[in-house]
């Protein structure tokens, strides 16, 4: 390994000096993956509702759509409604966000509202809003930018994201979800200004996570990027398998990245300096050297050097249009699942997802039309 204060990460073993820490399953039960069945048909009753949270009121929602992807904390959104509804979506105190409830086939969102456009023409007049989900509240520019920082005590990383969902040690009523590697930070190590969701986003990204915002409470996930190594994914259990027969519509964009098999990863003043290499590889492919001053333990440098190497190589982003089935229901960005035609299957993770929802008005007598769309990431 490197001179000085630095550890050797192989995928399973961390070696320094002499000491060996051997990294494990945590032995909990695997769930079963749901299998959507192999049909002729899928028989969905499709709903789709909006409405105010402060007093319950239904709003006349003709469009909905709403989406978020890995590399956003947010959910983004967008509705369509009749321009009569205008006066319904004022705030209850100047400054203040309206948030809407949206039920899509049984799941739910809680959303802000940013956006509002009228629209008039002859013979017409429409009203279009948008947004972020709530976590909008913890952003630019609902939120101010403020300063964080352990400058007196060493804290977890975990510890830090609480913390910063807080103010002068009240909590904002935000609920973390942590599912990532976990460190400590010793005092002073930890400086940063901006928004409380920044903070999160910015101690996650450290260690090789992303945060999401779930979708109908205040609660934030922080997971890792990779939980499975690529390579590995033929011995994991996917959570969803979705047969060619209940996709609507696909497409795939080949990507090829560079086959890196070994990273350095380093931290600043009281850091670590690891070595992150594929087991049994040579590592003679490096990426270039990663610096980050919440690299203060093995754990947070082995997750930020698994997020590198993990993404690379040959790779397909495969989009997959299919329904809201009873089955799946809304298949979640982060989803290892497996796609399958006759005997051939295809295993990936799910790294975007759009819900749109089409609602017939007046007189007409056509359905309710709801469509999900995935963006799933496979290798080789």
């Amino acid at each position: 390994p490197p001179p000085g204060n630095a550890v050797d990460l192989l995928f399973d073993t961390l070696l320094t000096r002499s000491t060996h820490l051997i990294f494990g399953r945590d032995g909990l039960p695997v769930p079963a993956p749901i299998l959507v069945p192999v049909l002729r048909y899928y028989i969905v009753i499709n709903s789709a509702s909006l409405s105010r949270v402060s007093n319950n009121l239904a709003l006349p929602v003709t469009g909905l759509s709403i989406s978020t992807d890995s590399d956003s904390a947010h959910w983004t959104w967008s509705a369509s409604l009749p321009l009569r509804s205008l006066a319904d979506l004022e705030p209850d105190a100047p400054g203040e966000l309206v948030e809407l409830e949206a039920i899509v086939n049984g799941s739910l969102w809680r959303l802000a509202v940013e956006r509002v456009r009228e629209s008039e023409r002859f013979g017409a007049a429409s009203l279009s809003i948008g947004g972020r989900g709530i976590a909008a509240e913890l952003s630019d520019p609902t939120y101010p930018v403020v300063s964080h920082d352990n400058v007196t005590s060493a804290m977890t990383a975990q510890q830090l994201a609480a913390d910063a969902l807080s103010i002068n040690g009240v909590p904002l009523g935000w609920s973390l979800d942590w599912q990532a590697a976990d460190w400590l930070v010793p005092a002073g190590a930890w400086v940063h200004s901006g928004t409380p969701l920044d903070a999160v986003v910015r101690i996650a990204a450290a260690a090789g996570a992303y945060v999401q915002a779930a979708p109908g409470s205040r609660a934030l996930r922080v997971l890792p990027r990779y939980p499975v190594a690529p390579w590995e994914w033929s011995s994991a259990t996917p959570a969803l398998v979705l047969p060619a027969s209940a996709v609507i519509e696909r497409g795939t964009d080949h990507v090829n990245r560079a086959a890196y098999n070994v990273v350095y990863v380093s931290g600043q003043a009281g850091g670590v300096l690891a070595r992150v290499k594929r087991a049994g590889s040579a590592g003679d492919r490096a990426a270039q050297m990663i610096v980050d001053g919440l690299i203060t333990h093995a754990d947070a440098a082995r997750g930020r050097g698994l997020e590198v190497l993990d993404n690379t190589g040959a790779q397909q982003i495969v989009s997959l249009e299919t329904g809201i089935l009873p089955a799946s229901g809304v298949i979640h960005v982060g989803t290892l699942m497996d796609w399958t035609r006759g005997a051939v299957a295809r295993r990936g993770l799910v790294r975007s997802l759009s819900v749109t929802a089409s609602v017939p008005t007046g007189a007409s007598k056509d359905p309710v039309k709801v469509r999900q769309t995935i963006g799933v990431e496979t290798h080789g």
